[in-house]
């Protein structure tokens, strides 16, 4: 049971890891997008 756990994290966590880091950078150029209307809100 624990070498499934194992495997589980080694393949969760990186994936976790990848998508956090590029969300992070979307999320920055969003903030910093100039569009037409001055803002979103």
């Amino acid at each position: 049971m624990s070498e499934y756990f194992l495997n589980s994290i080694l393949i969760a966590a990186p994936g976790v890891l990848v998508t956090l880091f590029l969300a992070s950078f979307v999320a920055f150029s969003v903030t910093r997008l100039k569009t037409r209307g001055g803002s979103f809100c």
